[in-house]
């Protein structure tokens, strides 16, 4: 059998696989090292997508095996052809026709998936924030470079200096509070980043892809702001840096492409239009928590990133108190 490597997967290897001619995707993890963020989220995706391919299987890809090999536990997934990420699509710079087109669909079918909803409760939230932001940090405070960097009152993100969020994190609590006023759950994918979504431009078809459960609660506005955090906060490119990091400063600048500033142009104007002044402010809000949840996972993968991205969820955060 003839497996290609694919990009994604920094604790569970993903392969496109060809056997016998017949082509298909495996995720593999070990079953034995970094379980916490290998193979108990690989086995909530696995569930996840079982649950909501029944649900709605033209959004997801079929799973079409399980199975134990090596000391690995892996599942197989559907091949779909001619398929490229949403984000490597956009960084092509397509026409700005073809970019409406990929966004009025990736629209649709969040909205089907996003249909299904349920109550929820305050302390949800509370759970939330405390869990993605509050523990996280504290979390990495055994890391001494990390610690180090956090705890000056003032830091500089790419020549800008803005005020370290470890000392604004009860401002965080009592901002989410004030704006938390319509608890609401409903289906999510839970790690929508644009990495995250295949396109298929001949067929205009979304995909959605590498799901996520542990969410503690499952809001539309988590979903947006995962959209937000690859196309308005470019993780996707920051992460393929090295940062610079010089006491209280770090540094690693980006290029934002046409493709995916028209796209976050759009989705922007999709913000403003469909959520109440409370909503835009709670998914502002998620979007910085997306880079404070990832630190734990980065402490154990990628160490350099830790304070690259810990600076840049402190200037999301100086953004909102500057215009709430």
């Amino acid at each position: 059998m003839e497996r290609i490597k694919l990009k994604g997967g920094s604790l569970a290897g993903t392969y496109h696989c060809i056997d016998k001619g017949f082509s298909f995707i495996r995720k593999q993890v070990s079953l034995t090292e970094n379980r916490e963020f290998g193979f108990y989220r690989w086995f909530s995706q696995l569930k996840k997508l079982q649950r909501l391919g029944r649900m709605f299987p033209e959004l997801f890809p079929k799973v079409i095996g399980i199975g134990l090999e090596g000391g690995m536990s892996y599942f197989d997934l559907e091949f779909i052809e001619n398929s490229v990420t949403v984000h490597e699509f956009l960084t092509k710079n397509p026409s700005p026709k073809d970019v409406e087109r990929l966004f009025s669909e990736l629209v649709r079918t969040m909205d089907i998936l996003h249909s299904v909803k349920m109550p929820s409760f305050v302390g949800g939230f509370e759970l939330y924030i405390d869990q993605e932001v509050s523990h996280a940090l504290s979390f990495c405070m055994d890391e001494p470079a990390f610690r180090q960097f956090a705890e000056h009152k003032k830091i500089v993100f790419n020549g800008k200096e803005i005020p370290s969020l470890l000392h604004r994190i009860e401002e965080f609590q009592k901002l989410a509070a004030k704006h938390y006023v319509k608890p609401e759950e409903c289906l999510t994918h839970g790690n929508i980043t644009l990495e995250n979504l295949l396109y298929v431009p001949s067929k205009n078809r979304i995909v959605f892809i590498d799901l996520y459960e542990e969410n503690y609660i499952d809001t539309v506005w988590n979903d947006y702001s995962q959209i937000a955090q690859s196309s308005n906060s470019l993780y996707e490119l920051y992460n393929k840096k090295t940062p610079i990091v010089k006491r209280n400063s770090v540094t690693a600048e980006v290029e934002y492409s046409p493709g995916l500033a028209a796209f976050n142009k759009l989705f922007q104007k999709f913000l403003q239009d469909k959520l109440t002044p409370d909503e835009r402010v709670l998914t502002s809000l998620y979007e910085v928590s997306q880079f404070t949840r990832m630190l734990p996972f980065k402490k154990t993968i990628a160490k350099d990133k830790m304070i690259l991205f810990y600076a840049l969820a402190s200037e999301l955060f100086d953004q909102i108190t500057k215009h709430d």
